[in-house]
């Protein structure tokens, strides 16, 4: 799973280039990319399978992909990010960009938020790569491949992850399962336990109410299920590195 659907980002950068005839080899580069061809099409190969990414298509590349392309032309548009707590990933997915018109507006107005770096431009430009990451599947989704048992179980978690009082147990109840069942069975298809699946939804929307800047640091750690503000405060510079504080007053400038 190369992103995970609530995982906080961190926009690197937004680049505009042009390449003419070119092949080359790249390195994992220990940050995540997507792609998007305005012009032009471009040949992936990845662990010996080769595939074309398309004019108007756009492709995730994971952190730790090692991978060649070769183009005779092409115009992208490339979005380097990190994952709150940077996270591991290879693999290449191939994204459902279905409406070229919508999709071109869309970079475009990524690429012109970040180059004229106006007042607020990390928030709008989140907001903007948000919208492409959803309308573009990037998310991968196993949650049908969950028996609905503990499918009933993981739509609780999503439902009350803010609830200080919600443990683990109560999923486990929903699912009509013991506790240690549920716990193994979630790790097998998600790769991660219950308990750091809730604390990374906290922390992301932890970074979504900073960033709007209306809450205070206590009022957000309150509002995403942490009763003690210092054990939120520890929590969030571990998963993003920043105290919220600092990451509010970054995201704010």
């Amino acid at each position: 799973m190369i992103l995970e659907d609530g995982e906080p980002i961190i926009i690197k950068g937004v680049f505009k280039a042009k390449r003419e005839k070119s092949k080359f080899s790249t390195e994992p580069r220990g940050f995540l990319c997507v792609g998007y061809r305005l012009r032009g099409n471009t040949i992936f190969e990845y662990k010996n399978n080769k595939f074309t990414v398309r004019e108007h298509s756009a492709v995730l590349i994971g952190n730790n992909t090692k991978y060649s392309q070769e183009t005779n032309y092409d115009e992208i548009i490339a979005v380097h990010f990190d994952t709150v707590g940077g996270r591991k990933t290879d693999g290449i997915k191939l994204l459902n960009c279905n409406d070229k018109i919508l999709f071109d507006g869309l970079f475009l107005k990524l690429f012109d938020i970040w180059e004229k770096k106006e007042c607020g431009y990390r928030t709008q430009a989140l907001s903007v790569f948000y919208k492409i990451l959803y309308l573009t599947s990037a998310y991968d989704d196993n949650m049908s491949e969950i028996p609905k048992n503990i499918l009933k179980g993981t739509e609780l978690i999503k439902e009350n992850f803010a609830d200080t009082f919600f443990r683990i147990k109560d999923a486990a109840d929903a699912s009509n399962v013991s506790e240690v069942y549920f716990r193994r069975i979630f790790k097998s298809h998600f790769n991660i336990s219950p308990s750091k699946y809730i604390s990374k939804l906290r922390i992301s929307r932890a970074c979504d109410l900073l960033r709007s800047g209306y809450y205070t640091v206590s009022e957000v750690a309150y509002m995403c299920g942490f009763s003690d503000q210092k054990y939120f405060s520890n929590r969030f510079k571990k998963e993003t590195g920043y105290t919220p504080g600092k990451f509010k007053n970054e995201s704010l400038s």
